[in-house]
């Protein structure tokens, strides 16, 4: 989160621990102590030009790092006179306002490496936004209380509004998280994966993100507490690959090494600007419904400009203006969100619909073919858009089976995967597209047994 909440936040945790037992000492100690870690922003000059907040957020934000933190900004401190008489309680409130830096950060969606040196992943919550400014308010007016009152009370006071707000976001969280799966759902859409993020600024705006058939799918979710949820659709995008990325670029290396890292910080969200294809996105922000990230990848085309530069966008007031009106509840583009049915049934995407002929057969896990007198020789089948199955040929003329959609873990794969459960009989069979317009169905069951098909082009 903005070095001001971090401070402040810190401030406050050594005044509610330690009170008032040496004056200003507490709370000055906890503020420089919750926002040292944010000093790693120095570091910038020894990052990667093309990625200069590469070491933002990294070991000087790591839980094992944050009592070193506080005892550096607590000794510090201890240079000054009025801070040495009492080391000891310096030291402490140091330590206390460090230790809230990392969760704080990690409440947020940018991506923290709280787990360093074990991992180096950017763990997030997705609960608080960036910027935050009711919760910064409120935090620095109990503090200025505290201070001048020389009280652990009015900090005590803020701990409460904190524990009540996490709450708060958890509900905001939950709410958007469903009206996630019903725009989803709606669609006829089955994610890979998703994420949802607080907009800046308010609870009451989330960005919604979900990757199905190699899209993303980035919507605007407004919950409201005792009222309707709205949503403002914002359209899908391909992903990249890092082959679209290195086609074309002028340094083949240099423009790997970079996207690698940059897919790595954007958790995978990572897409050509809207009608800029030398220009890699971390759509995983953007003020508005669609795809205007705050930072992309510019990708140099010709010997004389950089293979790769970081590219900051200049916010606009139209995009202030925007976020506010759906903050607000006043923006045009807010339409009411659909309703989760549970009973609304999947539908297969349509690169499975059509007329398929059958190649083969073989054992669904040993490898071993149907014996001779199950082969079904050149079936065809049809998989239509209303959910059903027509096969045409040996053994079976003609004859039309009706089926349920899901996805999920097969015995195949722990990846989620295409499976329809044909009636009568319930026999669930695992759908795979392949290479040059085949498709592969195979029992869901040990020992089952698959067919092999080609497309025909009628």
């Amino acid at each position: 989160m903005d070095p001001v909440t971090q401070g402040v936040l810190g401030a406050v945790a050594a005044q509610a621990v330690l009170g008032p037992r040496a004056g200003h000492r507490v709370w000055i100690a906890g503020l420089a102590g919750g926002l040292l870690p944010d000093a790693d922003v120095l570091l910038t000059p020894l990052a990667d030009p093309a990625l200069p907040w590469e070491l933002h957020r990294h070991f000087t934000h790591a839980y094992l790092m944050a009592p070193v933190m506080g005892l550096l900004a607590g000794a510090v401190l201890l240079l000054l006179p009025g801070f040495r008489r009492r080391a000891g309680l310096t030291l402490g409130a140091a330590v206390l306002g460090a230790l809230t830096h990392a969760p704080l950060d990690l409440s947020t969606s940018y991506g923290t490496k709280v787990y360093w040196p074990f991992s180096l992943e950017n763990a997030t919550l997705d609960l608080y936004p960036i910027i935050d400014p009711l919760l910064t308010l409120v935090l620095l007016l109990t503090l200025v209380f505290a201070a001048r009152r020389r009280s652990r009370r009015p900090a005590l006071v803020a701990v409460a509004f904190l524990v009540l707000y996490t709450g708060f976001a958890l509900h905001q969280r939950s709410e958007a998280l469903e009206t996630q799966a019903a725009l989803a759902r709606s669609r006829g859409h089955v994610p890979v994966r998703a994420r949802l993020m607080p907009l800046p600024a308010s609870l009451l705006a989330w960005r919604s993100l979900y990757e199905v058939d190699g899209q993303v799918v980035a919507d605007l979710i407004r919950p409201v507490p005792f009222g309707d949820t709205r949503v403002v659709a914002g359209g899908s995008a391909p992903l990249l690959r890092e082959d679209d990325v290195l086609a074309g670029a002028s340094d083949t290396e240099r423009v790997r090494s970079v996207y690698r890292r940059f897919r790595t910080f954007a958790d995978g969200w990572t897409a050509w600007l809207p009608g800029d294809r030398d220009a890699v996105g971390d759509m995983r922000f953007s003020v508005a419904a669609g795809f205007r990230p705050p930072w992309s990848l510019r990708l140099g085309r010709t010997p004389e400009e950089p293979a790769v530069s970081w590219q900051p966008r200049v916010f606009e007031h139209g995009d202030i203006q925007g976020l506010l009106s759906v903050i607000l509840g006043t923006a045009e583009e807010l339409t009411p969100a659909p309703e989760l049915e549970d009973d609304a049934p999947l539908t297969l995407p349509a690169a499975f619909l059509g007329t398929w002929e059958s190649t083969g057969t073989s054992g669904g896990l040993d490898g071993t073919s149907l014996p001779r007198k199950e082969r079904r020789g050149r079936e065809r089948i049809v998989i239509g858009a209303a959910n059903t199955l027509l096969r045409q040929g040996p053994p079976v003329t003609r004859s039309i089976q009706p089926f349920t959609v899901r996805k999920g873990k097969t015995i195949f794969s722990s990846e989620p995967q295409w499976m329809i459960l044909l009636q009568p009989g319930d026999q669930e069979f695992v759908l795979q597209l392949g290479p040059d317009d085949t498709l592969s169905m195979s029992e869901n069951v040990y020992d089952g047994y698959g067919t092999s098909y080609r497309r025909v082009r009628e």
